[in-house]
């Protein structure tokens, strides 16, 4: 490894992908052997400046690079396809409830609606990322204040479990954004 891990993630062959700052996806396979690196440095088509987390969107492997804006798709064959502008403030955690028309995830988005609104249904079926719409705790605002507010903790059935940070309150969100339960301890 050339950088600081910042995340790992399993596909669906359970090669590993560790996520390293500053550095491309590095492959590993099931038995832990290298593989290779998923892309190169760089700014262009298949490169990466800073690939700290991605998910896995059934035999490929969808890369985020931060610093470029972009969301980059990997296939089985570790060869980069389609790419997808993303915007500034979209949060680490993503969960891909029917890919590539709904996504929802954690972050900061200034055009949020409600205002200030922590987690966000998203659409990657066009070039650029769409914010479909906003819900769940409002935060004090500005990425920071967001941040500090809740975290989504899994996923639930078409939907996603969210807690805040700071007490034992737990949240089913159904894929449009409804709280369906809430569980206080």
């Amino acid at each position: 490894l050339n950088g600081k891990p910042m995340s790992v993630n399993v596909d669906s062959r359970g090669r590993y992908w560790v996520f390293q700052e500053l550095e491309p996806p590095t492959v590993f396979s099931a038995t832990g052997a290298a593989l290779q690196s998923a892309g190169r440095k760089g700014r262009g088509p298949g490169e990466f400046q800073a690939a700290n987390n991605g998910i896995v969107v059934g035999d490929s492997m969808l890369v985020f690079d931060w610093m470029e804006s972009r969301a980059t798709m990997i296939g089985p064959d570790l060869k980069a396809g389609r790419a997808i502008r993303i915007r500034s403030g979209l949060g680490n955690e993503l969960v891909v409830l029917s890919w590539p028309n709904m996504l929802m995830s954690r972050g900061y988005f200034n055009e949020s609606k409600p205002a200030h609104s922590t987690l966000h249904r998203l659409s990657f079926a066009g070039p650029e990322m769409q914010l479909l719409g906003s819900f769940g705790p409002s935060g004090t605002g500005g990425p920071m204040g967001n941040v500090d507010v809740g975290q989504i903790i899994g996923r639930a059935r078409d939907g996603i479990w969210s807690a805040y940070w700071n007490r034992p309150e737990f949240t089913k969100w159904d894929r449009n954004g409804v709280a369906q339960l809430t569980l206080t301890r």
